[in-house]
């Protein structure tokens, strides 16, 4: 965790997700912008998914022993939200799909995402105004999760965040925005992309009410499409990580509650015996969830106990009342800098990478929100 850690490193052993996905598969079948941090009194739980046309030679990965949705889009309360796990086994064209003008950015998105197989390796999904969705890099050709990936709507009204210690739009690349925010129904979402300043030096400072509850750890895309990192103080500092973040820092598809947004009740989230809550070390908070009308939002950190021997990647026996109706596979912070796959597949919520000690020493569940009925 950079020059922010706080703790000594723990050494454990977990199982891969990659040899647990597998028996999960078959048992886990089973527009307008809301007021500033008002309550969200929605009635519907679910929201209405719409099956997105793939193309040049790209596929579902949905399969009798791979539980993923097929790839799909939704928007609810001004968030568009995408859902499904595609790969391509023939072709080269990295375009896998066209939104719908009502889906589509105002801008370029630069969002990182989990593929490959295993533990997931950072990718690039690159979504344009004009509704061309592209995936490459890391293993996107392998696999490529668009689950927990969301954004607001063109028509949102963004407010500007002031750069500072050097830090500009990255104007190379023209059809990014300039960095900004948003508050909808209580969670602050951003994007842009912003270059040129010193790595490790506050970027830019969020106003007071749309700060976090916690500090929060957030993988990002970086120039070129390479791992960077973004850390969220309480104060509201924005601090940027990663050896190409100068170049190009993305904060596109990056959300979180407020802290002390109405409407927004927070769950302690269950942990199994091996696993612990990383408050104490990191000040990131306590494993929690919340559920507003159909969306989920997790957020906290935790990490395997050093007491024990040996174990499984399996951090969570997940209430019902997050439970998705196919897996969903995030990319997430892990220790110093690094990430990993967070799953929850059927009832259970899965933590890993490679090597295994990363997800084991401190894995963040911030920043991570999907609807019910993914």
């Amino acid at each position: 965790m950079g020059r922010f850690s706080r703790a000594a490193r723990l050494s454990v052993l977990a199982l891969s997700i990659a040899a647990l996905l597998p028996m999960l598969g078959a048992s886990a079948a089973g527009a307008a912008t809301a007021p500033r941090h008002a309550g969200t009194a929605r009635r519907a739980t679910t929201v209405t998914w719409h099956k997105l046309r793939l193309l040049h030679g790209w596929k579902s990965s949905r399969s009798s022993t791979l539980n993923v949705a097929n790839a799909a889009y939704a928007i609810s309360g001004g968030v568009m939200y995408l859902d499904g796990t595609v790969h391509q086994p023939s072709g080269s064209n990295d375009e896998f799909a066209v939104l719908p003008r009502a889906a589509r950015p105002r801008h370029d998105l630069f969002i990182t995402v989990f593929t490959g197989s295993g533990t997931g390796t950072p990718g690039t999904l690159l979504i344009m105004p004009d509704g061309s969705m592209r995936a490459y890099s890391g293993g996107a050709r392998v696999l490529t999760s668009l689950a927990a990936v969301s954004f607001p709507v063109a028509g949102t009204r963004w407010h500007a965040l002031k750069l500072l210690n050097g830090w500009k739009t990255a104007i190379h690349n023209l059809g990014a925005a300039a960095p900004g925010y948003a508050v909808i129904g209580g969670v602050v979402h951003l994007t842009g992309s912003a270059a040129g300043g010193t790595l490790e030096t506050e970027l830019a400072l969020l106003p007071k009410g749309d700060r976090p509850s916690h500090d929060l750890y957030l993988p990002v895309y970086n120039f070129g499409g390479t791992e960077g990192e973004i850390l969220v103080e309480t104060s509201g500092a924005v601090f940027s990580f990663g050896g190409s973040a100068s170049s190009q820092v993305s904060l596109d598809s990056l959300s979180f509650p407020a802290a002390g947004a109405r409407g927004i009740r927070w769950h302690k989230l269950p942990l199994t015996a091996a696993w612990a809550s990383s408050q104490l070390q990191y000040e990131t908070g306590d494993p929690a969830y919340a559920v507003v009308g159909p969306i989920v939002y997790l957020a906290g950190s935790m990490h395997f106990k050093p007491s024990v021997k040996a174990g499984s990647a399996i951090f969570s026996e997940l209430p019902k009342a997050i439970r998705p109706v196919h897996n969903v596979n995030k990319l997430e912070y892990t220790y110093q800098n690094s990430t990993g796959g967070v799953t929850l597949a059927g009832i259970f919520g899965l933590a890993s990478s490679d090597p295994a000690s990363n997800a084991e020493n401190y894995t963040s569940l911030a920043g991570f929100s999907f609807p019910r009925n993914s």
